[in-house]
Protein backbone atom coordinates (compact mmCIF):
# COMPACT_ATOMS: atom_id res chain seq x y z
CA UNK A 1 0.00 0.00 0.00
CA UNK A 2 1.17 3.34 -0.61
CA UNK A 3 1.16 6.27 1.05
CA UNK A 4 -1.66 8.74 1.54
CA UNK A 5 -1.42 12.27 1.32
CA UNK A 6 -3.48 13.28 4.87
CA UNK A 7 -5.31 17.34 5.69
CA UNK A 8 -3.42 19.82 7.28
CA UNK A 9 -4.85 22.63 8.17
CA UNK A 10 -3.93 25.88 6.21
CA UNK A 11 -2.36 28.51 7.52
CA UNK A 12 -3.83 32.16 7.34
CA UNK A 13 -3.77 33.32 4.08
CA UNK A 14 -3.22 29.54 2.14
CA UNK A 15 -5.76 27.23 0.74
CA UNK A 16 -6.19 23.52 1.41
CA UNK A 17 -6.44 21.63 -1.40
CA UNK A 18 -8.62 19.45 0.79
CA UNK A 19 -11.33 22.08 0.75
CA UNK A 20 -11.17 22.12 -3.13
CA UNK A 21 -14.33 20.81 -4.74
CA UNK A 22 -15.08 17.31 -6.94
CA UNK A 23 -15.76 17.93 -9.68
CA UNK A 24 -13.09 20.76 -9.80
CA UNK A 25 -13.64 24.62 -10.39
CA UNK A 26 -12.33 26.60 -13.02
CA UNK A 27 -11.43 30.18 -11.34
CA UNK A 28 -10.91 33.14 -13.53
CA UNK A 29 -7.15 34.37 -12.20
CA UNK A 30 -5.70 37.59 -13.00
CA UNK A 31 -2.65 37.54 -12.07
CA UNK A 32 1.07 38.01 -14.35
CA UNK A 33 1.92 34.70 -15.80
CA UNK A 34 5.69 34.27 -16.74
CA UNK A 35 7.01 31.04 -18.40
CA UNK A 36 10.69 31.18 -19.38
CA UNK A 37 13.46 28.40 -20.74
CA UNK A 38 16.74 29.01 -19.34
CA UNK A 39 16.50 32.70 -20.77
CA UNK A 40 13.95 31.97 -23.24
CA UNK A 41 10.56 33.74 -22.89
CA UNK A 42 7.73 30.81 -23.43
CA UNK A 43 4.94 32.48 -22.25
CA UNK A 44 2.91 35.64 -20.25
CA UNK A 45 -0.14 36.64 -19.42
CA UNK A 46 -2.00 38.72 -16.81
CA UNK A 47 -5.60 36.06 -18.77
CA UNK A 48 -5.28 32.69 -16.92
CA UNK A 49 -7.56 30.27 -15.13
CA UNK A 50 -6.86 27.95 -11.99
CA UNK A 51 -8.62 24.56 -12.15
CA UNK A 52 -8.91 23.47 -8.32
CA UNK A 53 -9.36 19.92 -7.81
CA UNK A 54 -9.82 17.79 -4.26
CA UNK A 55 -6.40 16.86 -3.24
CA UNK A 56 -4.51 18.40 -6.14
CA UNK A 57 -2.65 21.58 -6.09
CA UNK A 58 -3.69 23.94 -8.26
CA UNK A 59 -2.99 24.12 -12.21
CA UNK A 60 -2.76 27.49 -14.08
CA UNK A 61 -4.21 27.45 -17.40
CA UNK A 62 -2.86 30.22 -19.87
CA UNK A 63 -4.48 30.85 -23.58
CA UNK A 64 -2.76 29.62 -26.25
CA UNK A 65 -1.92 33.49 -27.73
CA UNK A 66 -0.01 33.80 -24.16
CA UNK A 67 2.56 31.06 -25.18
CA UNK A 68 5.14 32.59 -27.95
CA UNK A 69 4.93 30.85 -31.52
CA UNK A 70 6.89 28.24 -32.07
CA UNK A 71 8.57 27.86 -28.68
CA UNK A 72 6.66 24.74 -27.80
CA UNK A 73 5.89 21.62 -30.01
CA UNK A 74 4.05 18.42 -29.62
CA UNK A 75 6.09 15.65 -28.02
CA UNK A 76 5.25 11.76 -26.51
CA UNK A 77 3.46 11.44 -24.41
CA UNK A 78 -0.91 11.48 -23.58
CA UNK A 79 -3.56 10.72 -21.05
CA UNK A 80 -7.38 11.27 -20.16
CA UNK A 81 -8.74 13.16 -17.07
CA UNK A 82 -12.38 12.36 -16.31
CA UNK A 83 -13.11 15.79 -16.18
CA UNK A 84 -11.38 17.29 -19.17
CA UNK A 85 -10.55 14.75 -21.63
CA UNK A 86 -7.91 13.69 -23.49
CA UNK A 87 -4.62 15.74 -22.46
CA UNK A 88 -0.99 16.24 -25.82
CA UNK A 89 1.97 16.87 -24.07
CA UNK A 90 4.53 19.86 -24.99
CA UNK A 91 8.41 20.26 -25.19
CA UNK A 92 10.33 23.06 -25.64
CA UNK A 93 11.04 23.61 -29.77
CA UNK A 94 14.47 21.10 -29.83
CA UNK A 95 13.59 18.97 -27.33
CA UNK A 96 11.65 16.05 -26.41
CA UNK A 97 10.78 16.61 -22.54
CA UNK A 98 7.61 17.21 -21.95
CA UNK A 99 7.38 20.82 -20.12
CA UNK A 100 3.53 21.29 -20.15
CA UNK A 101 0.50 19.77 -21.62
CA UNK A 102 -3.17 21.01 -23.13
CA UNK A 103 -6.74 19.89 -23.91
CA UNK A 104 -7.06 20.28 -27.61
CA UNK A 105 -10.82 18.86 -27.96
CA UNK A 106 -11.91 18.67 -24.38
CA UNK A 107 -15.14 17.64 -22.77
CA UNK A 108 -18.02 20.68 -22.93
CA UNK A 109 -17.51 21.16 -19.54
CA UNK A 110 -13.87 22.67 -20.18
CA UNK A 111 -14.10 23.65 -23.58
CA UNK A 112 -14.06 27.18 -23.31
CA UNK A 113 -10.26 26.49 -22.32
CA UNK A 114 -9.71 24.44 -25.38
CA UNK A 115 -5.96 24.29 -26.15
CA UNK A 116 -5.27 26.16 -22.83
CA UNK A 117 -1.83 25.86 -21.42
CA UNK A 118 -0.41 24.57 -18.43
CA UNK A 119 3.35 23.72 -17.30
CA UNK A 120 5.38 21.82 -15.37
CA UNK A 121 7.47 24.00 -12.35
CA UNK A 122 10.97 22.65 -12.16
CA UNK A 123 11.28 21.76 -16.20
CA UNK A 124 10.84 25.17 -17.02
CA UNK A 125 11.02 28.70 -14.63
CA UNK A 126 7.29 29.91 -13.90
CA UNK A 127 6.48 33.26 -11.15
CA UNK A 128 3.03 33.93 -10.90
CA UNK A 129 3.47 37.60 -9.77
CA UNK A 130 7.01 37.56 -10.24
CA UNK A 131 6.94 35.09 -6.94
CA UNK A 132 8.94 31.90 -8.39
CA UNK A 133 6.66 28.40 -8.31
CA UNK A 134 7.59 25.67 -6.36
CA UNK A 135 7.20 22.25 -8.50
CA UNK A 136 5.32 19.21 -6.21
CA UNK A 137 7.85 16.39 -5.30
CA UNK A 138 7.95 13.65 -7.61
CA UNK A 139 6.20 11.68 -5.20
CA UNK A 140 3.01 13.56 -5.64
CA UNK A 141 2.73 12.32 -9.66
CA UNK A 142 3.09 8.79 -8.80
CA UNK A 143 -0.11 7.92 -9.27
CA UNK A 144 -0.23 9.50 -12.75
CA UNK A 145 -1.32 13.07 -11.37
CA UNK A 146 0.09 15.60 -13.39
CA UNK A 147 2.87 17.94 -11.70
CA UNK A 148 0.66 21.40 -11.08
CA UNK A 149 1.67 24.48 -10.18
CA UNK A 150 1.95 25.55 -6.52
CA UNK A 151 1.64 29.50 -6.12
CA UNK A 152 1.21 30.53 -2.41
CA UNK A 153 -2.81 31.66 -3.14
CA UNK A 154 -4.35 34.27 -0.99
CA UNK A 155 -7.43 34.04 0.77
CA UNK A 156 -9.07 36.20 -0.98
CA UNK A 157 -9.58 33.83 -4.50
CA UNK A 158 -12.45 32.14 -2.90
CA UNK A 159 -11.55 28.53 -4.44
CA UNK A 160 -15.54 27.70 -4.65
CA UNK A 161 -16.01 30.50 -6.98
CA UNK A 162 -16.35 29.42 -10.98
CA UNK A 163 -17.61 26.67 -13.40
CA UNK A 164 -17.17 23.33 -12.16
CA UNK A 165 -17.04 20.02 -14.03
CA UNK A 166 -20.05 17.07 -14.16
CA UNK A 167 -18.14 13.75 -13.73
CA UNK A 168 -17.79 11.53 -16.93
CA UNK A 169 -17.07 8.60 -15.95
CA UNK A 170 -16.02 7.08 -12.69
CA UNK A 171 -13.23 4.68 -13.97
CA UNK A 172 -11.69 6.83 -16.27
CA UNK A 173 -7.93 7.73 -15.04
CA UNK A 174 -4.76 8.84 -16.65
CA UNK A 175 -3.74 5.89 -19.48
CA UNK A 176 -0.52 6.72 -18.49
CA UNK A 177 2.25 7.93 -16.11
CA UNK A 178 3.36 11.57 -16.11
CA UNK A 179 6.74 11.31 -16.59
Amino acid sequence: MGVHPRRQLPLPGQESVWDYPRPPAVVPDGRSIEVTHGERLIARSTTSVRVLETSHPPAFYVPPDAVVPGRLVLTNGSSHCEWKGAAEYLAVEGTVEPVAWRYPTPYPEFSDHAGWVSFYPGRVDCTVNDEPVRPQAEAFTAAGSPMMWSARSRASQAPRAGKHFYRRNATATHTKDHI
